[in-house]
């Protein structure tokens, strides 16, 4: 566990609300110089508290179905599962693979264009490692909210909403040329990439590339540039809970607590 102060703690709420602010903008919003916070957020990432800088990315608004399948493993040694987590992070279809300690063994997250495509896939699946699944379960992704992280600082400014964005299926598709899903793909792995190393790889102006952001935000494509932050270092662990209803009605109380 690595200790960090309360400026810390503040760098990194900011990081996450928006990681492409500058070292300015973030150092009047904390109350240290633009140097000072340029000096304390490479110290957080030499120490490996932040992993990186990533991009939240709206698929649904690329057209994108999004399939999340459990897998509880049964006959299965070192090798054969190694192999099965492999072939499920080799996909390019793949958003998440994550192995958890729960009832289940696997849990894989899928972009797919349409419900055939994903059939195809899972039937070709089937076909190589039917024999080692005990049992699978597939839903399908409708809505997800994401909140600010209060971990870091609680109770900011007394706000009483935390939600930082929310996706939801079932609204029109944004088309994009192919200048902007490398873009995607670059900032999906560094948010924070300078509009100058961006318009290098791209192979075009930073104006460019700036007024594409600023589109893909605006068209609600992209939804925030955050900050990935190991918990471990921070001494916290991450739990992820499952909650399966008998009565759905019961949904409607449940979520308010949720939130």
């Amino acid at each position: 566990m690595t200790k960090i102060d309360l400026k810390d703690k503040k760098i990194l709420y900011e990081l996450d609300l928006n990681c492409r602010q500058s070292n300015s903008q973030i150092g009047k919003k904390v109350g240290l110089k633009r140097d000072v916070v340029a000096y304390r957020i490479k110290k957080l990432q030499d120490e490996g508290i932040i992993r990186n800088f990533y991009t939240e990315i709206d698929t649904f608004r690329l057209g994108y179905n999004v399939f999340r399948v459990y897998i509880n493993f049964q006959y299965v040694n070192s090798e054969i599962k190694k192999e099965i987590i492999q072939y499920f992070v080799d996909n390019p279809n793949s958003w998440v693979v994550g192995t958890v300690k729960s009832e289940i063994d696997l849990c894989v997250v899928m972009w797919v264009k349409n419900i055939f495509e994903f059939y195809q896939f899972w039937d070709k699946t089937l076909d190589k490692y039917e024999d080692y699944f005990a049992k699978y379960a597939i839903s399908i992704y409708i809505q997800a909210a994401v909140y600010k992280k209060s971990y870091l600082l609680y109770d900011v400014n007394g706000e009483p909403d935390r939600e930082l964005f929310r996706i939801s299926c079932g609204g029109e598709s944004v088309e994009i040329d192919e200048v902007d899903y490398k873009l995607l793909n670059e900032l999906a792995a560094n948010a924070r990439g300078s509009l100058i190393e961006l318009a290098e790889i791209l192979n075009c102006s930073s104006q460019n590339v700036n007024y594409r952001i600023k589109n893909l935000v605006k068209s609600g494509v992209i939804k925030a540039f955050r900050v990935n932050v190991d918990l471990s270092k921070l001494g916290l662990q991450r739990f992820k809970v499952d909650i399966y209803l008998k009565d759905h009605k019961l949904k409607k109380p449940i979520m308010p607590q949720c939130r």
